[in-house]
């Protein structure tokens, strides 16, 4: 079996089981309202200079002056660059995880061909439809700039719907739990564990490394595609990442039915 996952072991489980009466909402005040629709405001120019200049080029003083106030005024709502980058690339986190946990949700659950073919094209479609949104998120690192743990509940959410679909997969066949790879060392292991533990995630190391690496392969494909590396023919004219992520889900489940 090329692919290991927690059979009947709960490879996911809901972080904060413990549920707690919620306290009802605190009414919303104008000023709250104003500050928001500033925050959306900044944003959205914050994207267009994203979309002309790239990401390493974003500057509050830029966005200040074509919003026609003062540095120190757009302060109050992003203490810095790092602050704005952080917010937009959540947005873009939750617009394409969101995407992605809708459009499966509307594939039937033991179609799990369909679902995991599913997830990448509907991430390669969300990259086409909005390709400075998919570098900031899935391209390279932005010099000076490390992502804080607000991003990563958003960060997995995509990576999420793929473990829950393999799981549940899983949960059909008859897997004999070995893998043909080399033991995960500590210093893999612990970091990844600590990870998987974060998102809600609890299953041996090897499975979670199983995951990884599927996610892993199914990112390279979508990654290449959308940044050219087949090359402009096979993948404007031959969509050879549609193709290869069909091969991949052949791989797994076998041919369509």
């Amino acid at each position: 079996m090329l692919l290991i996952f927690a059979q009947n072991t709960g490879i996911l489980e809901p972080m904060g089981s413990k549920r707690t009466a919620e306290k009802p909402a605190k009414p919303v005040g104008i000023r709250a309202i104003a500050r928001a629709q500033m925050n959306q405001e900044i944003k959205r120019i914050a994207w267009d200079q994203l979309q002309k200049d790239g990401a390493n080029n974003l500057s509050l003083r830029a966005i200040s002056r074509e919003m026609g106030m003062t540095s120190s005024a757009l302060y109050r709502y992003f203490n810095n660059r790092d602050a704005l980058l952080t917010a937009l690339i959540i947005d873009a986190y939750n617009d394409v995880g969101e995407r992605v946990e809708h459009n499966n949700s509307q594939i039937p659950a033991e179609n799990y061909r369909q679902r995991f073919i599913s997830i990448g094209q509907t991430i390669m479609a969300w990259g086409k439809e909005n390709p400075h949104r998919f570098a900031l998120v899935y391209g390279p690192a932005i010099p000076g700039y490390a992502a804080p743990e607000d991003t990563v509940d958003p960060g997995t959410r995509s990576q999420l719907v793929l473990y829950r679909l393999m799981s549940e997969w899983s949960d059909t066949q008859d897997i004999d739990h070995t893998i043909d790879a080399p033991p995960v060392p500590p210093k893999l292991g612990d970091p990844l564990q600590a990870a998987a533990a974060e998102v809600g995630m609890h299953a041996p190391t090897h499975q979670i490394m199983a995951g990884l690496a599927l996610w892993s392969e199914l990112m390279g494909v979508i990654y290449s595609h959308f940044f050219n590396h087949f090359g402009r023919e096979l993948t404007d004219e031959g969509n050879i990442g549609s193709w290869l992520i069909e091969r991949m889900a052949t791989r797994i489940f076998g041919p369509e039915q």
